[in-house]
């Protein structure tokens, strides 16, 4: 039974599900951040390398102008080159960073701004080949051109947007948080509907180890024959009504019960008939006695009955009287008649002064010895 639950739980199924789910789900993932950084990577280094060839398109007739000081002539190019509508601020220097020219595209509007308030330019340090970029965070592009028609003459400073390819990058962006979400949640039902396949199979496991144990437990502590709790359960029993006695201030009988010529029994009418006469007995037994009273199969046909909440010895003796009684009553045994007797010995906590289990049993015993040696048919007190 162990084994096949332990099958169960490993099931191969929810293994293979689980692995090629994540790898799913790692594929989408890698592929679409993959995707992305791609395309953001051909997409700056397109950016710059059309700002490089726009500042030197622009340069080229921008410097001979300047070489020749033709400065109306210079804020023309300057002015048709803003119809690339990527271009957002143009700025003309001389060889110190002193701007000479500026214009300004005004927010969404084909209208240009002259600039005056900004007198120098910040010029980098190392330049390559004459032109150098520099990308910011909001998608805008710097770039400064080294004007040298013939011979040097100063700097042309851009700043280039490009809000579609903005637009698409963040597009982009949001595709791949959206898909990330998307995977994670995807990923986190996954888990939790394993986890809960899991947990019910666990609990499921574990219903059946408490029921086969419980199964168990009670098939170890009950007599086969009679269904009464056997010898096993009895120092248990005993100990519990000792504990409760001594909380609730009860008198707590101990009957130790044995059948007068039950070997008799054996031997004319065969075991077979013996173990009847048992079951009978202990029907009758669990019928004379209180709901209260415990009824326990010692061995043989001994058996030890625990009486608790009793109020007082007067009590405790109606009850052996009215047991004694009934168990005189004829059993049928296929067919016949037979008349069996039961000899009880007795002692009562706390007249009987022992602390323990074993030895109420043990003077309950010696006063079933003496029942038997007075007469038998009858019950005697071991105190």
């Amino acid at each position: 039974m162990v084994n096949r639950r332990k099958e169960e739980l490993s099931n191969p199924f929810f293994k293979l599900l689980a692995w090629m789910t994540g790898l799913a789900l790692a594929i989408i993932l890698a592929f679409s951040a993959w995707n992305y950084f791609s395309v953001a990577q051909v997409y700056s280094s397109s950016h710059e390398e059309t700002g490089r060839a726009l500042a030197k398109g622009i340069g080229l007739p921008l410097g001979d102008k300047l070489l020749s000081k033709d400065y109306a002539e210079a804020e023309s190019i300057l002015r048709r080159a803003f119809a690339n509508r990527t271009i957002d601020l143009a700025l003309v220097s001389d060889l110190d960073g002193k701007v000479l020219m500026g214009l300004k595209r005004l927010d969404d509007q084909d209208q240009l701004e002259l600039i005056f308030n900004i007198k120098t330019l910040s010029i980098p340090d190392a330049i390559e080949g004459g032109v150098k970029t520099k990308a910011q965070e909001d998608s805008r592009l710097q770039v400064w051109q080294y004007l040298n028609p013939s011979s040097p003459t100063g700097w042309l400073y851009l700043e280039l947007k490009d809000d579609i390819g903005r637009q698409i990058l963040l597009s982009l962006k949001h595709t791949l948080v959206l898909v990330i979400g998307i995977t994670f949640a995807i990923l986190f039902i996954t888990l939790f509907l394993m986890n809960r396949n899991v947990k019910q199979k666990v609990f499921n496991y574990e219903s059946v180890i408490k029921d086969e144990f419980a199964a168990l437990n009670k098939k170890a502590s009950q007599d086969v024959l009679t269904k009464l709790p056997n010898r096993y359960s009895l120092y248990n029993i005993i100990e519990f009504a000792l504990n409760r006695a001594n909380a609730r201030d009860q008198l707590l009988a101990i009957l130790f019960l044995d059948l007068d010529g039950f070997k008799n029994i054996n031997d004319q009418y065969g075991h077979q008939a013996g173990d009847l006469l048992l079951i009978q007995l202990s029907e009758r037994l669990t019928k004379l006695f209180r709901s209260q009273d415990q009824i326990i199969r010692y061995g043989g046909d001994e058996f030890v009955i625990c009486c608790q909440n009793l109020i007082n010895r007067e009590e405790l003796e109606a009850l052996i009287d009215r047991v004694l009684l009934g168990l005189n009553v004829p059993y049928e045994l296929s067919g016949n008649l037979v008349h069996v007797f039961a000899s009880i010995g007795v002692t009562i906590y706390p007249v009987d002064t022992v602390s323990s289990a074993y030895e109420l049993i043990t003077h309950a015993d010696e006063a079933l010895y003496r029942a038997k040696e007075l007469g038998k048919n009858r019950a005697h007190f071991y105190c």
